[in-house]
């Protein structure tokens, strides 16, 4: 889940003026342990970002070339009835590229007026 991974970055300053996440206070950020895991919140933040897009753009492409085109629209109609045939890629690529921003301003904004201007600006 998007928001699981988001909370490896989500950090805050003690009085002690030590960085630790809000999510587990006993462990601290910025530290060469954490800098060894933040490859995998990055990976799998990439993965679920492009990934699950990618692969579904690649099986509708796919299926387009094999399957009749009704048999093409029946079976994956609920991604593609919205739009004409020629931009049925609009759903993997298009707005989920517009959910990911609205995500990605969500987890980096810190202020929650910051958040919901920030995705005004990509909606």
């Amino acid at each position: 889940n998007a928001e699981y991974m988001g909370q490896f970055f989500d950090c805050v300053v003690t009085r002690d003026g030590v960085w630790v996440m809000v999510s587990a206070p006993t462990q601290a950020c910025y530290t060469a342990r954490w800098y060894s895991l933040l490859w995998l919140p990055i990976v799998f933040g990439a993965i679920y970002a492009f990934g699950i897009p990618g692969a579904v753009t690649a099986l509708l492409m796919y299926k387009q070339r094999r399957l009749p085109d009704l048999a093409f629209a029946l079976r994956y109609g609920f991604l593609i009835a919205r739009f004409r045939p020629a931009f049925y890629l609009f759903e993997p690529l298009g707005i989920m590229t517009r959910k990911f921003a609205v995500v990605l301003a969500a987890s980096v904004l810190r202020t929650p007026v910051n958040k919901a201007a920030g995705a005004a600006l990509v909606l």
